[in-house]
Parts: C-alpha cells; structure tokens; sequence
C-alpha cells in the first residue's frame, strides 16, 4: 500500500539499532568472553541468522560499538573546549564533562572502561581511544610547560584522576554513592590539589 508505514519490527535500521542496543548490555554485564552472538540475538529479539547480516562476527560488532560510543566520549570532552580560560577552569571543564557523560550514559561509559585493554580491540578502536587520551595528556603536557601542573609523567596525572573518577563513578552505578554537587566539588577539589603544584 503506497504511503504505508514500515513494520519497525522488520524494519533493518531498527532492527540493527536493536541488536547494538542488546550487545552494549550484554557486553556490559557479562563482558566479552561471556557474551555470545546468539546471547544478542536472544536479546535483541531478532533471528539468529539475521545478526550475521549486520556483522559477521562478534569482534566486528564489538569494535563497532566501541568506536560508535568511544567517539561520542570524545566529542563531550572536547568539543567547543574552552580553551580560552585558565588551567583550573579548564580542568573543572574535563572533570564536569567527564562526570556528566557518564551520568547521562551509564552503560557506555563502563563498557568503555571496562573493555579499553581488550586483546579483540582492533586498530580504529584503538585509534579512538588514544584520541581521548592523547587529548588528555597535552592537555597536561600544555600546562606542565607553564608550571602549572605538576612534572610527572602524564599518564601517571591521567591515572590519578581520571582511574579516580572511573572508580567514584562505578560506585554511583552501583548505587553505594550520591553524586551530589557538594561531593563533586570536594572531589574535584581533591584532584585539582593531587596534580597542580601549590601556589606560593
């Protein structure tokens, strides 16, 4: 019938926005090992047959969401970053960023922790995945010239505070914090206090 509306369940958009919906959780919960492709299928709602049509395998599905939402981390990070502003405002603008990003998106934001050092991590998500932490590090590099921050190595700044903020916001996931505004602040503040050199 001309003008009538697609059957969202056979719709293949839909049904491949299903199946990466049903893979974040799964991979989320159970991780990669434990995460089969008839596991998404299930989950998803679609024929087992039919997930093999969008990715042949569970790496190619795997690295695609991890670009997809690896790249969408990155954007809330930098995008429009304000770097017109001082060292400490532009720190609170990453941790603020950071913060928000994982409140808003929950399950991404663990998946992409949680999976970061995978063995099936192929090339372009490893390629995403410097771009946030090479962001971070001259970020860092920037302001150690200005003595500013203080001269360790970057990624020993990068674990201070963003392993920090990874474990405060797990807790918040399970329910064990409230990440209310005060509690930022003091958290921020504490970090702040860990990489700046003190002013005289």
């Amino acid at each position: 019938m001309v003008g009538a509306k697609k059957n969202s369940k056979h719709d293949p958009e839909k049904r491949k926005a299903r199946v990466f919906a049903a893979a974040l959780g799964l991979f989320s919960e159970r991780k990669f090992y434990g995460t089969t492709m008839q596991m998404i299928a299930n989950e998803a709602g679609v024929a087992a047959g039919t997930i093999y049509r969008f990715y042949e395998s569970k790496d190619l599905l795997f690295n695609d969401l991890f670009k997809h939402w690896n790249k969408r981390f990155c954007e809330a990070l930098f995008m429009d970053f304000p770097s017109h502003l001082g060292a400490r405002e532009q720190f609170h603008a990453l941790c603020d960023r950071l913060c928000n990003f994982a409140k808003e998106h929950p399950k991404p934001f663990l998946f992409i922790e949680e999976h970061h050092h995978g063995p099936y991590m192929d090339d372009a998500s490893l390629k995403t995945l410097a771009e946030v932490t090479d962001g971070i590090i001259s970020w860092a590099k920037a302001w150690q010239k200005k003595k500013v921050i203080k001269n360790l190595d970057q990624v020993a700044l990068l674990s201070i505070v963003y392993g920090g903020y990874t474990t405060l916001l797990k807790e918040f996931e399970a329910g064990k914090v409230e990440l209310t505004p005060a509690l930022l602040k003091n958290v921020e503040d504490c970090f702040w206090a860990a990489v700046a050199i003190p002013k005289t």
